[in-house]
């Protein structure tokens, strides 16, 4: 395989690891947006009795949803810190082609 062919191929990889990456992020905010929803439901009128039946109480339901937000941010970042060295790795990869010719 020549320096071109494998910078493709990285770049392919790349890209795979992207979709992935991206359905993955939004399903999280799928996830958070059903959570938020449910969650008001929960803390609001009528439904807030619901709450208090289940023996919950809306400290509790707030540091659910901070915490989960939390993990879908660093989550992200970590993604997004990968593919930031993913790319590094490609250039570098061009760097040696053109230190070659």
């Amino acid at each position: 395989m020549n320096d071109i062919d494998e910078v493709r191929l990285s770049i392919n990889l790349l890209l795979d690891g992207l979709k992935k990456t991206c359905t993955e992020i939004e399903s999280d905010y799928n996830r958070l947006q059903i959570a938020l929803t449910g969650s008001l439901k929960l803390l609001d009128g009528t439904e807030a009795k619901t709450l208090t039946a289940l023996h919950g109480n809306s400290a509790d339901l707030k540091r659910y949803l901070i915490s989960l937000v939390s993990d879908l941010k660093q989550n992200t970042i970590n993604h997004l810190q990968g593919f930031t060295h993913h790319v590094q790795e490609i250039l570098e990869q061009i760097e040696g082609i053109d230190r070659k010719h």
